[in-house]
């Protein structure tokens, strides 16, 4: 009986020892293994509607370095007359268009940004330069955004125009956003 009794103890003891030893697969304590780089899905923007759904995602989780793969190298945003006026100046470029995202993803307490549905049309020319497999979209979007010591609510609720073109990269063909338009619409 008192050997019985012993093992039990030792077994208990060894038990409470491979457990707290080895962790337990209830601990809330995070492992040391490897990172979980972005559970984000991010479409691969092979097709033209990633580009709508890969806008959306950069502003939900305000991805500057995602925003900027979106954009190509030769990207303009076309601004509103009235914003034109306003701030005095009628285009961004793609390096004050991301740097200005950026800086409203960093800043913005309150961010929101809805695309409506749409499709798409087809296109020759880019401007005037040919371009064979560009597209171009009309949609609705509301945004919303408030900055930390600034008392209103900064929206929009008008209407953009998207041009992507076909890019090649690492082997596949995929779009980027080349133009936008911020239009006038109510």
């Amino acid at each position: 009986m008192k050997s019985t009794k012993f093992k039990s103890v030792m077994a208990c003891i060894l038990a409470l020892g491979m457990v707290y030893s080895f962790g337990c697969i209830f601990d809330p304590k995070p492992d040391e293994g490897p990172d979980i780089v972005d559970p984000v899905d991010w479409p691969d923007l092979t097709d033209k509607d990633d580009v709508i759904v890969f806008l959306l995602l950069t502003y939900k989780h305000r991805d500057g370095e995602r925003y900027a793969e979106l954009l190509h190298d030769q990207y303009l945003w076309f601004m509103q007359d009235r914003d034109a006026e306003e701030l005095n100046i009628e285009t961004l470029d793609y390096t004050e268009d991301v740097e200005s995202t950026k800086r409203l993803f960093k800043r913005a307490v309150m961010l929101e940004l809805e695309i409506d549905p749409g499709s798409w049309v087809e296109i020759e020319a880019v401007g005037e330069v040919p371009c064979p497999g560009c597209w171009q979209t009309d949609r609705v979007y509301r945004i919303r955004a408030q900055i930390p010591g600034d008392e209103k609510t900064y929206t929009g609720n008008d209407l953009v125009k998207f041009i992507v073109v076909p890019v090649e990269k690492d082997g596949k063909t995929r779009y980027e956003i080349r133009w936008a338009y911020d239009i006038d619409y109510y």
